[in-house]
């Protein structure tokens, strides 16, 4: 797995949980991985780093969640979606919004609230 490129799986539930969440740090990341039932390679965080456009920071160090809200939102929502012209999108990930509200249930909350203005659906 090591060197895969964004738009594998491994990286892209990276970046997508952590902007669920609003930032991937240590404890998140473990608590991710056993909900997954696999581990993350580390090496996968710095190209995560780079794909949201921002360093990894602090210590423990910490993945920041991927910006603009409108761009970051899209992604979380198509991962989940199982969309199937995305291919890195599998029925696994059904794990996602419940730890995301376990762990960080505030910023899960705002995401959800952001989306749910910025996606609306209409009836005709």
């Amino acid at each position: 797995m090591t060197g895969r490129p964004i738009g594998a799986v491994e990286a892209d539930v990276v970046i997508a949980f952590s902007t669920l969440i609003g930032g991937l740090g240590l404890p998140e990341l473990t608590a991710m991985e056993a909900a997954r039932g696999e581990p993350v390679e580390r090496t996968i965080l710095r190209p995560c780093a780079r794909a949201v456009g921002k360093p990894i920071t602090g210590a423990p160090p910490e993945l920041a969640r991927l910006e603009p809200d409108l761009i970051g939102e899209f992604f979380v929502l198509e991962t989940l979606g199982g969309d199937l012209d995305n291919p890195f999108v599998d029925p696994p990930h059904g794990w996602m919004p419940e730890l995301a509200w376990r762990i960080r249930s505030g910023a899960t909350r705002d995401f959800v609230f952001r989306a749910m203005q910025n996606f609306q659906t209409t009836e005709r």
